[in-house]
């Protein structure tokens, strides 16, 4: 007699917009600051891949100096002054990876999931899809569409994979 193996199949939380989400959950904002280190400007959209990393286009990174930079969840291109009260909660950089076409920027502080807040999904993607953009591709699971990011350069998976082991660590030295 054949047995069968009872196994939970979760969706995953990446790349899901619920329908009541008006926003895209993993989009951010890269504000970058002048010489005088206190007037951030808008510089470019990324998306969350994990609780502490940010995927941006190369290009938007022009220096690696870590404090010129400043992250605030979602679509935001408003300038804003560091010693002002401003709408945005900020998150600094802690670290830039860069590759050919991206650079992966790692947050000190993670981010904390949520239906407004969440990753978008990295491949490998199990089964068929559809091309959104250049960028994103999709498909559905138990009718539920999940967003992928593709074109992803391989030392930049390698990366995302080390920063998340990293803080998982840490995580369990607590």
């Amino acid at each position: 007699m054949e047995s069968k193996i009872n196994r939970l199949e979760c969706i995953p939380e990446c790349g899901i917009i619920l329908p009541a989400v008006k926003d895209i959950p993993w989009i951010v904002s890269l504000f970058t600051n002048g010489i005088n280190m206190s007037n951030f400007i808008f510089r470019c959209l990324g998306n969350i891949v994990s609780s502490y990393s940010i995927l941006v286009e190369k290009q938007c990174i022009d220096t690696d100096d870590v404090m010129r930079y400043s992250i605030v969840i979602g679509e935001h291109k408003v300038a804003f002054n560091d010693y002002d009260a401003s709408p945005y909660r900020v998150r600094f950089i802690e670290s830039i990876y860069k590759s050919r076409h991206n650079a992966l920027l790692s947050i000190a502080d993670p981010f904390i999931f949520s239906p407004l807040v969440r990753p978008i999904c990295i491949p490998p993607i199990r089964q068929w899809y559809a091309l959104s953009s250049n960028s994103t591709a999709y498909t559905y699971e138990k009718l539920i569409k999940i967003n992928y990011l593709i074109n992803i350069e391989d030392d930049i998976r390698q990366e995302i994979n080390l920063v998340q082991q990293h803080n998982r660590l840490n995580i369990r030295d607590m």
